[in-house]
C-alpha cells in the first residue's frame, strides 16, 4: 500500500483508507466494536501507520492523503472506545503517544485552545465547534491514559482532564448556548438560528448539547433537569428556518435538530439523562420513521461514510452510544422490530425482543443461578458481548435484561478526577472602540487588572467600571491558562460614516462603523472584522468632523476566490470640503484573480496635498464568478475592513 509518506509499504494486517472520523466516531465505529472487533483493531493499526508515516493520527484521510476537511482529532475517540471495550492487538502506548502529540500541535486554533482554554473568533474560523470537539477528544485521551495508568498531561501544559472542561469557557448561562468569544467577551448580536463561521456546518442550536463527556455537568450548567428538559423541548419544537449563510448540510430538521448532519445525532437520547425516557423513545421513533426511506433519496443527509446508516442500525436495535471512549454504556431508545438478533463474533447472541412478562418468564432457563437479570436504564457493552436479551413491552418500555454469567465484566466507567470549575471570565463592553467613555463589566472569578496610559491598577470583578482612554483589561483566573484579555481603543468620535449599501448580517464586523473603527481583519474573512457585501457596489461616505490636510485615501479589501470574494473591479475615492465640489481618483486594481487563499489588499490614491472633510468611496461590484471558477455565474462578494486616511 502507499503510505502517508508517499512510499510503498507492506503490512502484516489489512490496511484501510477513507476515514471520515468527524462523522463516524459517533455511531459507525461504536457499532463495529460489536460487529467487527478484528476490523476495528486493523483500523486502529492503520491509524498508527498514519502517525508513524505522516506525523499525526488521521482526521479525514483519503487514499493516503490527509484532507483536514473537518475538525477535531476524533481518531482518539475511536481508539479509546475500542480499548475500553476490550479490543486490543495494537500498540496502546504508541497510540497514547500519538494522541498526546496530536493534541499539542499549534494549528487550527489548538495553540490558543491550549493557552487560553478556549478559541476566540480572532484566532480562526469555527472557533466554538473546534473548542467543543477538542474538549471531548481531550476527555477521551484522559480516559485512555487513565486506563493505561498514564498522566494526561505534563508539567508544562494543562492536563487533558482539565482541558476536557473547556466547554465551560464558551457557555453563556444567560442564553443557555455556547457562544463565540471575541476580545475577552462574547460576540455581540447573538442569534442561535444563525449559521455562521463560528460553527462547523451548524448554528448555536445544533452545537448547544455537544458535551458528551460531561452531560451531567451540562445539565447542572443549565440549572438542573427541568431547565435542561426545557432546552431540549425548545430545540425540537423551534422554527425549522435558519438565518445567516446557506449551509447545504443542515437537513432533516425537527425544530432545530438536524438529523441530516452529525452534531445532532445524540440529542434525542439525552432525555434519558433527566429521567424522561418516554420522550427519547418518541423522538427516536419519529426520526427513524421520517428520516429513513427505502428510496434513492431515502436518507435525510449525506451517508457520510456509514454514519447515517449506523445511527439507524443502532437505533433500530434499541440502543445508542452518547459518549464513545468515555464509558461503555448505550442509551436505550425505541427498538424498531419485534425481534432483532446480533450474532456476535464470539459465538454468542444478543437479542432485543418485544414480549410481555409471561413471555419473559418462559424464556429464562430454569437454572437461574447461571443468569443475571435486572431492570435496565442503559446497556453495558460487556453485557452485550456476553450474550443475552433485552425485553421491552409493546410500547418499547424496557423491563428486563438478562445475560449468562460468563467471564469478567470490563470496567467501563471513567472517573474524571477533577471538580467542576466555573468558566473563564467574560469581559463585557458595548464595543472594542469608543469615543468618550466606555463602561466595562467583568463577570466571573479572577483578578482584574487595568492597563492604561502606562499605568496599572486593579479593576473590580462583577461590577461596572469606566475608562476614558485606550486600555487593556487582563483577568487572571487559572493556574494553567493565560489571562482573559480585552483591548479597548479610543477613537475620534467626531468622525461618522453613512452607508448606501447593505452588508450581510453574518459579515457585519460589528456594525455600521466597522469601516472607520480602526480594527483590521487579516487574511481570513471569517475572523469577524471583515464587512461583506454580496452582489452590489460598496458605497460609503465618511464625515471627518472637520477639515483636515490629507496625504492619501485608501480602502482595505480582501480577495479569497474560493469563497467567491473578489477585489472590486474599480474603486473611486473622492474628497471634498463641503460636499458640493469634489475631487476624485479611480483605481483599477491589478490583481491575479486566480490566486488561491486569503489576501488583504490596500488600494490607495497617489500622494495628495489637499484638504477634505468628506470622503466618498465607491467600490464597484466585481461581477459574477468568471468562467474558470467552480461557481461560474454565481454572485460574488466585496469584503472591506477599513476606509484608510493618511493625514499630512
Amino acid at each position: 500500500y502507499r503510505g502517508m509518506d508517499g512510499r510503498v509499504h507492506h503490512a502484516d494486517h489489512k490496511v484501510y483508507t477513507v476515514f471520515s472520523l468527524w462523522d463516524t466516531f459517533r455511531a459507525l465505529h461504536p457499532l463495529m466494536t460489536i460487529l467487527e472487533p478484528e476490523m476495528t483493531s486493523d483500523w486502529i493499526k492503520t491509524f498508527l501507520l498514519h502517525y508513524e508515516q505522516g506525523g499525526r493520527l488521521p482526521v479525514w484521510e483519503l487514499w493516503g492523503n490527509e484532507t483536514d476537511c473537518m475538525i477535531g482529532y476524533h481518531s482518539v475517540s475511536v481508539i479509546a472506545d475500542a480499548y475500553l471495550k476490550g479490543i486490543r492487538g495494537f500498540d496502546a502506548q504508541l497510540a497514547l503517544k500519538a494522541m498526546r502529540e496530536g493534541a499539542h500541535l499549534d494549528h487550527f486554533g489548538l495553540k490558543a485552545y491550549q493557552e487560553r482554554g478556549f478559541i476566540s473568533s480572532e484566532d480562526g474560523a469555527e472557533s466554538v465547534s473546534r473548542a467543543l470537539e477538542y474538549a471531548y477528544d481531550d476527555a477521551c485521551i484522559a480516559a485512555f491514559g487513565s486506563r493505561l495508568e498514564q498522566r494526561g498531561g505534563d508539567d508544562q501544559r494543562p492536563g487533558f482532564r482539565t482541558r476536557s472542561e473547556s466547554w465551560r469557557n464558551l457557555y453563556d448561562p444567560g442564553t443557555g448556548f455556547f457562544r463565540a468569544r471575541r476580545n475577552g467577551g462574547f460576540m455581540p448580536g447573538f442569534d442561535p438560528y444563525e449559521v455562521n463561521f463560528n460553527f462547523t456546518e451548524a448554528n448555536a442550536w445544533q452545537y448547544s448539547l455537544f458535551v458528551p463527556q460531561d452531560i451531567e455537568g451540562l445539565i447542572a450548567a443549565h440549572g438542573g433537569s427541568d431547565k435542561f428538559e426545557a432546552h431540549l423541548d425548545a430545540l425540537f419544537s423551534a422554527e425549522t428556518k435558519t438565518s445567516g449563510r446557506d449551509q447545504a448540510d443542515i437537513t432533516g430538521l425537527i425544530g432545530q435538530y438536524a438529523h441530516g448532519n452529525e452534531p445532532s445525532h445524540h440529542m434525542a437520547y439525552l432525555y434519558n439523562r433527566i429521567g424522561k425516557p418516554e420522550k427519547t423513545r418518541a423522538l427516536v421513533k419519529r426520526i427513524m420513521d421520517e428520516m429513513y426511506h427505502d428510496a434513492p433519496d431515502g436518507l435525510s443527509g449525506n451517508e457520510d461514510c456509514g454514519q447515517m446508516s449506523a445511527w439507524y442500525v443502532l437505533s433500530a436495535l434499541g440502543f445508542y452510544p452518547i459518549a464513545p471512549g468515555i464509558d461503555d454504556r448505550y442509551a436505550l431508545g425505541y427498538p424498531m422490530f419485534n425481534k432483532a438478533m446480533i450474532q456476535l463474533p464470539n459465538g454468542r447472541r444478543w437479542t432485543t425482543a418485544v414480549a410481555d412478562e409471561a413471555r419473559w418468564r418462559t424464556t429464562v432457563p430454569s437454572d437461574t443461578a447461571k443468569f443475571t437479570a435486572y431492570v435496565p436504564k442503559d446497556l453495558r457493552h460487556a453485557r452485550i458481548l456476553e450474550g443475552g436479551e433485552l425485553l421491552v413491552d409493546a410500547d418499547r418500555v424496557p423491563y428486563r435484561v438478562y445475560w449468562p454469567r460468563v467471564g469478567t465484566v470490563l470496567d467501563g466507567t471513567y472517573v474524571k478526577g477533577i471538580s467542576p470549575r466555573s468558566g473563564a471570565p467574560v469581559i463585557r463592553a458595548a464595543a472594542p472602540t469608543f469615543s468618550d467613555v466606555l463602561e466595562i463589566n467583568v463577570d466571573g472569578r479572577g483578578e482584574c487588572t487595568l492597563i492604561s496610559e502606562g499605568a496599572t491598577r486593579t479593576c473590580p470583578m462583577n461590577a461596572p467600571f469606566t475608562i476614558d482612554a485606550s486600555s487593556t483589561v487582563e483577568v487572571a483566573w487559572s493556574d494553567v491558562f493565560t489571562p482573559v484579555v480585552g483591548r479597548f481603543t479610543r477613537i475620534d468620535g467626531s468622525r461618522s460614516i453613512t452607508l448606501e449599501s447593505s452588508y450581510a448580517n453574518q459579515y457585519s464586523a460589528g456594525g455600521d462603523k466597522a469601516l472607520i473603527d480602526g480594527l483590521r481583519g487579516g487574511d481570513d474573512f471569517r475572523t469577524g472584522e471583515w464587512q461583506g457585501y454580496e452582489g452590489q457596489d460598496l458605497v460609503a461616505m465618511v464625515d471627518l468632523g472637520a477639515v483636515v490636510d490629507i496625504g492619501a485615501i485608501g480602502l482595505s479589501v480582501l480577495q479569497d476566490q474560493k469563497s467567491w470574494i473578489f477585489i472590486p473591479s474599480e474603486v473611486t475615492l473622492s474628497w471634498s470640503t463641503n460636499k458640493r465640489k469634489w475631487s476624485s481618483r479611480t483605481i483599477v486594481p491589478d490583481v491575479d484573480r486566480k490566486v488561491e487563499g486569503g489576501r488583504a489588499l490596500e488600494i490607495w490614491t497617489e500622494a495628495l496635498t489637499s484638504k477634505a472633510r468628506y470622503i466618498s468611496v465607491v467600490a464597484k461590484y466585481p461581477g459574477p464568478c468568471p468562467d474558470w471558477h467552480p461557481g461560474k455565474g454565481g454572485t460574488t462578494w466585496i469584503f472591506a475592513d477599513e476606509i484608510l486616511l493618511r493625514e499630512r
